[in-house]
Order: structure tokens, then C-alpha cells, then sequence
């Protein structure tokens, strides 16, 4: 199993860095990491970045297409009810 380590602050990535380290401060940066805690940033800005698009459409996230298509679109009769009936 590889450790790459990346800084969730400026994204500098290190070849491997021992598990038993816990904290640690990026060299380029400056920034002062808990292993655990800049793990889960980084899976936060990498579940955000390879999310599909809200309308569900094609295209979005790591491997998507580079051409773009445009999103599905519905379109909903409005059936309101004239005024003054409830049923």
C-alpha cells in the first residue's frame, strides 16, 4: 500500500512519509498538519471535485468528457389551483 501525503493547504505531495508520524508541517507552505485531520480535508476537496452535477448530467468530475453537453432539463406543468378552492 503506497503513503503519498499531500499538504490540503497548497497540494504538495511527498514520495511516502512513516504512518507513526503524526503531525507534521509542509515544507512549502508552512502549514502544521495532523495526519488525520489533513486526510480528511483532502477527501473533502476531492468528494466536492468529483461529485456529478446536481441535475445529474454527464461530464462532471475526474474522467469526465472534455466536450460539454448541456445539462438534462424538465420542464413541470404548474397545475395551481384557482383561488379560493383548497382540494
Amino acid at each position: 500500500m503506497e503513503n503519498q501525503p499531500s499538504c490540503s493547504c497548497c497540494g504538495q505531495v511527498w514520495e511516502s512519509l512513516p504512518l507513526a508520524v503524526r503531525t507534521w508541517t509542509c515544507p512549502d507552505c508552512q502549514a502544521r498538519h495532523d495526519r488525520d485531520g489533513n486526510a480528511a480535508i483532502n477527501l473533502k476537496h476531492y468528494a466536492v471535485s468529483s461529485t456529478v452535477s446536481a441535475c445529474g448530467g454527464e461530464g462532471a468530475g475526474p474522467g469526465g468528457n472534455a466536450r460539454v453537453k448541456p445539462a438534462p432539463s424538465k420542464q413541470e406543468v404548474s397545475k395551481k389551483l384557482p383561488m379560493g378552492s383548497f382540494g
